[in-house]
């Protein structure tokens, strides 16, 4: 029988996707390797592979199977090992189950202890999040781990599926709670001297060559540093939408605010056959709303527990902003949305309650507004903004249209600064892709901006370019 094909679409660095790795290690498969980019927004073609956009994918034979998880159990269970016995048995049938039980309680009991650790703003609430680990593992985890066979789950000689599951987040727990990385409270590794069940299974897992093969400490431990200082601001900007006459939406957004980010996820959106025609429909269904109502919608929701994933949750199962404590409200007043809300707007029906608050004040915030974007349905355009220039008073009773570099500067006659124009792109001439829109914005701009194109770039880069953001920092939100 000739051997599969197997494709696996994963990016080292997600803890998720190191997953899969460790099982295709440990069974001995070969495989072929499509890197993709989680720091920009997912290229089209992986989303016909996975309409989610999310690490890993595994292409087997053409069959396309999804979330790291499921891929793991497929292919244990299609390479029965030692890794996952076959259910032919009910003693077998009982040992899955368990496994199952464990690793559920691994994630969902202790796991985010380690993620409020990482998050931690000082020292004490690092040390107290180690405490409470511990805490965690000797009431979770410590009873269901054996003694005195082999250092894996259930006393096993060699790796199992728990491993496999679990091996990507050991390391992490055991290099963040280095000194020299400081992400986690120094005093872990002490700590774990209490649960020494679980301390030999986690040295154990972490020095085995499948499950540490693909990591590198030191590039994970810093892009997790580097990801908690910007999440801490983030790239702000506004995005607008001018219809009928005026603004009806002016959604302030946090993060990703720069071209590449938010202003390719807009594009990518206007790109699309229909969707404009999309967005004028949906655009009857939106309500505007005041600061008031916004506090009402709030009442009642708060991030009071936790997912598995370790992100702080709400009743109504809304996932905490990245930006961190802020009231739980409809995505379209969230400021974490960001170009998404193009597409919900353009999903929304009668019975939609879609609303929004204007939040047109940021566009003269000369310090902390770094780009805005306003798609015009009215003229038909798609308009970029960043930076700020001196807002010339008395431009605005001109005679000049609301559009271009006059678009906001009636806003507020008054203020000291509006944002700086850089291009407009007829809704029939957009920029086929982010290449394209940053060479011409470049070359619109040449004397003060600089949005350099690389053409250096790596040919598997160059093909396979993607998002994160993790958001990650809920923290490597990659599953």
């Amino acid at each position: 029988m000739a051997s599969p094909r197997i494709i696996l679409y994963t990016n080292r660095g997600c803890p998720w996707a190191h997953r899969v790795h460790i099982a295709l290690k440990e069974l001995g498969l070969a495989y072929e390797e499509v890197t993709i980019d989680l720091t920009t927004p997912r290229e089209p073609w992986y989303l016909e592979i996975n309409p989610r956009g999310l690490v890993p994918s595994l292409s087997y034979d053409g069959q396309i199977i999804t979330e790291s998880a499921v891929v793991a159990r497929f292919l244990a269970d299609a390479y029965p090992s030692h890794l996952f016995p076959p259910s032919t048995s009910v003693e077998n049938a009982l040992y899955r189950a368990r496994l199952d039980f464990f690793v559920d309680s691994f994630f969902s009991k202790v796991i985010p202890h380690f993620w409020t650790g990482v998050r931690a703003d000082s020292q004490e609430e690092r040390d107290q999040a180690a405490q409470a680990f511990v805490d965690a593992v000797a009431k979770e985890l410590e009873p269901l781990l054996v003694s005195g066979k082999g250092p894996y789950y259930g006393g096993s000689e060699k790796l199992t599926l728990a491993e496999v599951l679990s091996g990507s987040f050991l390391l992490r727990i055991n290099s963040f709670a280095k000194p020299e990385y400081g992400l986690l409270s120094a005093k872990l590794h002490t700590l774990l001297e209490t649960v020494p069940k679980f301390k030999r299974w986690l040295e154990a897992t972490v020095q085995h060559e499948s499950v540490n093969g693909i990591y590198d400490e030191e590039a994970v431990a810093t892009g997790t540093k580097e990801r908690l200082l910007s999440a801490n601001m983030g790239t702000r900007s506004l995005i607008c939408i001018y219809y009928k006459g005026r603004f009806m939406v002016a959604q302030y957004t946090q993060w990703d605010g720069y071209l590449e980010g938010q202003g390719w996820g807009i594009l990518q959106f206007l790109l699309v056959p229909g969707n404009i025609e999309r967005l004028k429909a949906g655009m009857e269904f939106i309500t505007v709303v005041d600061e008031d109502t916004v506090q009402q919608l709030a009442e009642g929701h708060e991030y009071n527990t936790y997912d598995r994933l370790g992100q702080r949750v709400c009743q109504c199962g809304a996932v905490a902003p990245m930006s961190g404590p802020s009231p739980c409200v409809p995505s379209t007043l969230s400021r974490d949305t960001g170009s998404k809300l193009f597409e919900l707007i353009a999903s929304a029906r009668s019975d939609s309650y879609m609303p929004f608050l204007l939040s047109l004040d940021f566009a003269t915030d000369g310090l902390f507004c770094e780009y805005c974007y306003c798609v015009d349905l009215d003229n038909d355009t798609f308009e970029l903004f960043g930076g700020h220039t001196r807002n010339v008073k008395g431009e605005e009773d001109a005679g000049h249209q609301k559009t271009g570099k006059f678009r906001f500067s009636a806003v507020h006659p008054q203020a000291e600064w509006t944002p700086n124009f850089l291009k407009a792109f007829s809704f029939s001439d957009l920029p086929k892709d982010l290449d394209d829109m940053l060479a011409k914005v470049t070359a619109d701009n040449s004397a003060n901006v600089e949005y350099e194109v690389d053409d250096e770039k790596d040919s598997d880069e160059d093909e396979h370019d993607e998002e994160e953001k993790s958001h990650e920092t809920g923290a490597e939100a990659e599953k």
